[in-house]
């Protein structure tokens, strides 16, 4: 694959959630990323993304133009972090058996994304 000359992320622009968290975290990293909904289909295109991944996890594909879903590209963006303990965590969650349970995790968020919104919302306001 050809290099990507931002990295980018693609999450499910219609989900309150996935927006409230994407915007959290990709403000404090140390790097410029590009932040792209599924639902624009040029996006998917350009990056060989199935609508149908991009619609169970979330995408990320970095620099070099490796892609990855899911807790894993979850921790893959972490790494970028401003913060060296969120630096710390992310190698941590991408070991395998982390990984594993960080999947597990994603899995259960991805399926109750409503009770996701109401968690954050208590612990990080309603208007993030």
């Amino acid at each position: 694959m050809e290099k990507v000359p931002l990295p980018v992320l693609i999450y499910d622009g219609e989900c309150e959630f996935c927006v409230r968290w994407v915007k959290r975290v990709t403000s404090k990293l140390r790097v410029e990323i590009r932040r792209e909904p599924f639902q624009n289909a040029v996006v998917l295109e350009q990056f060989g993304v199935k609508r149908e991944d991009a619609e169970k996890a979330v995408q990320w594909i970095d620099e070099s133009g490796v892609r990855f879903q899911g807790a894993e590209a979850v921790f893959q963006v972490l790494l970028l972090h401003r913060s060296n303990g969120m630096q710390e965590f992310a190698k941590i969650g991408l070991t395998k058996p982390m990984l594993r349970l960080a999947e597990t995790v994603y899995r259960s968020i991805e399926r109750n994304r409503g009770w996701a919104l109401k968690v954050d919302r208590f612990f990080f306001g309603a208007s993030r």
